[in-house]
Parts: structure tokens; C-alpha cells; sequence
């Protein structure tokens, strides 16, 4: 007999006997009932491709799908925005492999029997959950997430050092001073990422020169550190005075409260990573002190310095010695003093000014190195009309090379920088046109109306104006533009080119178009010509591109502004520097539904004796 036929006669029978059954009778076939219809749900879902998959395989798909959170994501955000406190009260980092283990008895065994799936805990340790992880993950490195607050904390840390791959540390107690620099000396000999950090109100405000002097710690019980990644936001008087050998990732938010650290601290801590990649500041405080020695970071690949007065950041890099064509990302500087430029060494020739809203944004690049200057208006309580001082960052003078692409909103003096650009060749200006509005791009005006009544950029011989759309410009732009061209025409250097570029391939000039901007500027220039530019492919700007070098987020993501977005245009953005790159996908991706069941939708599934929501 099929067990379609079984269950044909058994309700043939409850219709023929049921009205004689007793109440207890009736719960007991209930009970039958819905454990038979239980078992066949998870006999159906057994058909689901998932579901013939071997242990083994089935492991390495949770093991996709899960992850070690990245709990660097925005580390340093708080650091920047005094009103933002770091505290417990944030939610913790989570793998999210409870989820797999709810999805039915065979997906539960499968995880449980997979160790690398329990090694990173952010369970207090004095909870089942921190004990549960540690046995189910056997003998695997961990990676521990906890608040230097909890209860045994320095006990937790020493007994599971030997198997510690990975530490984020936050400090939220107060005061700051219960908190021993002992818990950073365990021995652990496998760790190779940290981060340690605490909120920016745990620290006293004081200008006093006479602050606490560092107390050198070295960390995880042994000189030669085998750390890959660090990451430091301390706001106590601790510094690591480990050797480096490994370490390629360096995020450190200064503490310039320290006595020391705004002299030779940064650079005692540097001097110790020889084979540094990534090193990213966040307001860093540097004074020169005499017989300070330059630091050679020999294989660094990017340099990112957020948030720091223009005389600490050209004092600090004039004494790194770093790789030709290494970038550096220079962001919200402020006004503070004269030393030597970025790129004195190798004076810029090209120089690319973007503005949106009030965020301005400059790529300065030269023969040997690459330089990205940010400025965002307003934030951290600076005014960003004391922001962009170029000039004081880099050298102007040298610059053959000029793109624009500018904002309605007035963020930059670019009058300034235009009397400092003595040696412009080619200048670029990328234009909207926003129907007739002749106040639509003011600041393009400007820019035209000083070059051909000041006299900015003397030795300009060529202009291109590239368009957003098939050849329409403002008609304020095309007479500012017509004026220069007339007026340099009685001079001894007149404008000998103009190139007029859309970025639309399929719509080249009409005979009538091709007229009008021929006889617009042939009375002036040698040489008039219309191009139509390879436009941008869609989705180019989106998501937007980061200044970022690749694997720089390889142990932690980092916060927004810390990766600028590109404020360029598109069209652009090929020939703006290699440091441009789009964000990758996370390493973890939902599992499709197609995995999870065959037929039967995953809510319906009976849970499975033993079966807790966590």
C-alpha cells in the first residue's frame, strides 16, 4: 500500500468513526497528524538543488555566505564629528550564522560541524553564547569583538591569546584611567589585525605642553609584532613600540594631547614599519624639532591625511621618504602657517578643480606623484571659506594643464589660483546648459571674464569647452569665451585653438551648428574645431568611483570620507588618476531563495524539536 493510500483509508475511517472518538483520541491523530505532515515538508524540501549537496560542500556554501564582520566599517567616523559619541550603545557585529542554523535540523548539523563558522564572538565572556563559540569553533584563530568594560576581560583575553587572529578592542569606560595598557601585553602570536580605539569625550581637552608623556606599550606580548593591520583611536597615552616586520595597514587617529606625539612619536611609531602599504592620519599634529630624521617608507602604495593644520601636514610629509608615483590623499587642511610645498620635489603640471555644492575637490599631478586636495564646506565646524588655500599646498606656477568643472555654489576663490597659473597651455571647462538660464554657471563666467580682462594665464594657446549635451552652451559662457579669444587676438599670445567637444557620439553637429561656432571664434583663433567625445558608459557614476588603491580595504572598510567619491565629470573620470576605482562587493551575499527550498516557502517549515530564535 502507498502512503497515499494509507492516508486515503485513514480519513475513510475518522469520516465512518470519528464521531465516536473521544477528545483525547482526536488530540493524539492531531499529534499524528501534524508530525506526518511535518516529516513530509522536510521530505519535499529534500528535493531542493541545496539539499543534494554533499556536507562538505554544503560547508564551504555557509562559509560564503557568512563572514567575519567588518567592524573597521567607519571606525574613525565618530573621531571626526565632535558631536558623535563611540559607546556600547551601538549594536554589535554579527556572522549571522544563527540565521543557518534556524533553517532546518540538517543545516544546523552541517554548521555545527563546521568550526570556521564560530570564530569570531562579540558575546561578553561571561555569557553562554562567548562559551558556545569557543567550543564550537574548536581550535581555529578568533577573532574578538569587546568593549574593555566587561567583567574579565583581561582574564578572557590571556586564556584565549594563543588563538587570537583578530581584536577589536573599544574603550567606553570612564574614567579612561581604569583601563590598564596590561590587557594589549598578552601574548598572542597569531594575531594579525587590531584595532583599539575609544570615544572622543574619554580624553581631558587641554592645550597644556605639559600633557602625559607616551607610555610605550609592546603589544601582544613580543617585540617583533607579526600584525598585518592596525588601527589605533586612543585617546590615552598609550603608543605601540612593537617592531612592524609585517604590518602593511596602518589607520591612526592622532592624540595630540600627548607630550611627545606632535614631534617625534609619529615618526618613532613609523620609523617601525619598514614594509608599511596603507597609512591613513587623522588629525595629525606636527612640530618640527631640530635633528628630526626623515622616515623611508620604501614600499608604502597610498598615503591618505585627513583633518590637519597645512603647516603640521607639510612638515610631517617633507620628512617621509616614500615611492615615486605613490598617491596621497590630502583632506579638510586648514590654514596654519608656511613650510615647504607638497611637491617641491616634483612641481605639478596638471591640475583638475572640481566643486560640488560647497565640497571642493583638486587633482594635482606631476611627473612623479599624484595628489588629491579636499575641502567640505562646513564640516567639523571649520568655514570652508578659509579652506582651499591651494597655493600654500602646492606649486602653481608650474601648471601647463587646467580642468574645470565647477558648481553654481561659490566654494573656492578660483580668481586666486588663475593669477598663479602663469604657464597654462590647455585649459578645459566641462559645461551643463540648463536651458536659457544665464545664471547657471557663474563661476565658468568668471573664470573666462578674468582670463580676458585680468590677464590670468598668459601663456593660454588652446581652450576646449566640453559639453554635457549635443552642443548647447550657455550663451553667456560662449561671449565670456568669444571675449578671451578676441582679446588675446591683439596681443602677442593669442588663443590659437578651440576645441568645442559634446560628450554624445550620436548626435554630431548640424550644418547650422558647425556655422555658428565657426564664425563665432575664426576672427580670433588660428584653428576652430567640433568633436564629438566617446560618451561615459551608463552606470559610470553609479555607484560612484572612490579615490582608493586597491586592497586598501583588505582588513577593514573604510569610513565615507575616507575614500573620496569622484566629483568630476564622467567623461572624465578615465584620464583623472589610477587611484579611482569602484567599491568591490562585500565578500557576503544573501543566499538565494532557490537554495533555501524547493516548493515549500521557508516560513512554513516546522521547526525542528530543540529549535531556539536567537
Amino acid at each position: 500500500m502507498t502512503v497515499e493510500e494509507a492516508l486515503y483509508s485513514a480519513t475513510v475511517e475518522y469520516q465512518r468513526a470519528g464521531r465516536y472518538m473521544s477528545v483525547d483520541s482526536v488530540r493524539r491523530s492531531i499529534h499524528c497528524a501534524s508530525r506526518l505532515i511535518a516529516d513530509l515538508q522536510q521530505h519535499l524540501n529534500d528535493f531542493a538543488p541545496v539539499h543534494r549537496l554533499p556536507p562538505e560542500l554544503l560547508s564551504s556554501v555557509f562559509t560564503l555566505a557568512t563572514h567575519i564582520p567588518r567592524r573597521h566599517e567607519n571606525i574613525f567616523h565618530f573621531d571626526t564629528d565632535p558631536a558623535a559619541v563611540y559607546s556600547r550603545g551601538r549594536n554589535n557585529p554579527t556572522s549571522h550564522v544563527t540565521t543557518i542554523t534556524q533553517i532546518c535540523r540538517r543545516w544546523r548539523t552541517v554548521a555545527l560541524s563546521t568550526p570556521a563558522l564560530w570564530t569570531f564572538i562579540s558575546a561578553s565572556p561571561s555569557s553562554d553564547q562567548y562559551h558556545a563559540y569557543l567550543e564550537r569553533s574548536l581550535s581555529l584563530p578568533l577573532s574578538i569583538f569587546l568593549d574593555a568594560g566587561v567583567a574579565g576581560l583581561e582574564d578572557a583575553l590571556s586564556h584565549i591569546a594563543p588563538r587570537l587572529s583578530r581584536l577589536d578592542l573599544t574603550i567606553t569606560t570612564q574614567p579612561i584611567d581604569t583601563v590598564k595598557p596590561s590587557i594589549l601585553c598578552i601574548d598572542a602570536p597569531q594575531i594579525r589585525c587590531a584595532t583599539l580605539l575609544c570615544s572622543r569625550d574619554l580624553f581631558p581637552y587641554t592645550l597644556d605642553e605639559g600633557g602625559p608623556d607616551i607610555h610605550w606599550v609592546e603589544l601582544f606580548g613580543r617585540r617583533e609584532s607579526l600584525l598585518e593591520a592596525l588601527a589605533l583611536a586612543l585617546r590615552t597615552n598609550w603608543l605601540p613600540g612593537n617592531t612592524f616586520t609585517h604590518l602593511t595597514h596602518l589607520l591612526l587617529s592622532c592624540n595630540m594631547l600627548i607630550s611627545g606625539t606632535s614631534r617625534s612619536g609619529i615618526l618613532a611609531l613609523l620609523n617601525n614599519t619598514p614594509r608599511l602599504e596603507f597609512l591613513h592620519i587623522i588629525h595629525l599634529g606636527f612640530n618640527v624639532a631640530p635633528g628630526t630624521s626623515s622616515v623611508v617608507l620604501a614600499h608604502l602604495r597610498s598615503l591618505v591625511i585627513d583633518t590637519s593644520i597645512s603647516s603640521s601636514l607639510l612638515h610631517f610629509f617633507a620628512r617621509l621618504s616614500i615611492p615615486a608615483h605613490t598617491p596621497v590623499a590630502v583632506l579638510n587642511t586648514i590654514e596654519g602657517g608656511n613650510a615647504p610645498l607638497l611637491d617641491q620635489l616634483s612641481p605639478t603640471t596638471s591640475l583638475h578643480i572640481y566643486t560640488r555644492g560647497l565640497t571642493v575637490q583638486v587633482v594635482a599631478k606631476s611627473a612623479s606623484r599624484d595628489f588629491l586636495l579636499q575641502w567640505d564646506g562646513g564640516l567639523g565646524g571649520w568655514d570652508h571659506e578659509f579652506a582651499p588655500e591651494v597655493n600654500k599646498l602646492i606649486t602653481l606656477s608650474t601648471v601647463t594643464s587646467l580642468k574645470i568643472a565647477l558648481d553654481t555654489e561659490e566654494a573656492i576663490d578660483l580668481i586666486g589660483v588663475l593669477s598663479e597659473l602663469t604657464q597654462v597651455s590647455d585649459l578645459e571647462m566641462f559645461t551643463y546648459y540648463i536651458g536659457s538660464s544665464e545664471a547657471s554657471h557663474p563661476q565658468h563666467e568668471d573664470v573666462l571674464i578674468n582670463i580676458a580682462i585680468a590677464g590670468c594665464c598668459p601663456a593660454l594657446s588652446r581652450m576646449t569647452l566640453t559639453l554635457h549635451q549635443p552642443f548647447k552652451i550657455p550663451p553667456s559662457v560662449i561671449s565670456a569665451a568669444t571675449e578671451v579669444c578676441r582679446r588675446r587676438a591683439r596681443t602677442e599670445k593669442p588663443i590659437r585653438r578651440v576645441v568645442v567637444q559634446s560628450c554624445s557620439r550620436g548626435s554630431p553637429p548640424t550644418a547650422e551648428e558647425t556655422n555658428f561656432f565657426r564664425s563665432t571664434f575664426a576672427p580670433y583663433v588660428e584653428e576652430v574645431e567640433l568633436l564629438c567625445v566617446e560618451p561615459p558608459p551608463i552606470g559610470t557614476s553609479e555607484p560612484f568611483t572612490y579615490w582608493m588603491v586597491d586592497d586598501a580595504e583588505k582588513h577593514w572598510s573604510l569610513y565615507h570620507r575616507g575614500k573620496p567619491t569622484f566629483l568630476g565629470p564622467a567623461v572624465w573620470e578615465a584620464d583623472s588618476s589610477n587611484c579611482w576605482t569602484a567599491p568591490r562587493r562585500e565578500r557576503s551575499m544573501p543566499l538565494p531563495l532557490s537554495l533555501l527550498n524547493h516548493s515549500v516557502p521557508t516560513s512554513s517549515i516546522t521547526p525542528y524539536e530543540g529549535y531556539t530564535a536567537t
